[in-house]
């Protein structure tokens, strides 16, 4: 099942979206998104989502919740910083973040390359954990 909300002009995401537990593709890149619910996280089985090109300065920490996602665009926001739970998204295949800010990650944290971020995050969260 798929969705394609491409370049409407929304400005957000109503938390009724997490309604739709059996998308598998969400396309919601070139709105003016600033914010996602925390009901995206809802969406299980999800394996492709595009948020790219939108006003988006986080993400929900339920990102995580999407442990089938394989293909995720998130280039061209104004995003600081990934969450923690962003390491849970291991069916991540591609992952584009380029063209966002970043600047709360730590600064040899790899910020071209989604795939390479999750890891780090991962690598971070682990060795938090062994504390």
């Amino acid at each position: 099942v798929m969705m394609n909300l491409h370049q409407y002009k929304f400005t957000r995401c109503p938390p009724e979206i997490g309604m739709l537990r059996n998308l598998e593709e969400l396309n919601l890149d070139q709105n003016q998104l600033r914010h996602l619910p925390v009901e995206i996280g809802h969406l299980t089985k999800l394996k492709f989502l595009s948020l790219a090109e939108n006003r988006l300065k986080e993400l929900p920490d339920t990102i995580g919740n999407l442990v089938l996602l394989e293909i995720f665009y998130l280039q061209n926001n104004l995003l600081f910083e990934v969450p923690d739970e962003f390491a849970k998204l291991k069916s991540l295949e591609s992952c584009h973040i380029h063209g966002n800010v970043l600047s709360l990650m730590p600064h040899d944290a790899p910020k071209e390359d989604g795939v390479e971020l999750r890891d780090y995050v991962r690598d971070k969260v682990d060795r938090q954990a062994a504390c």
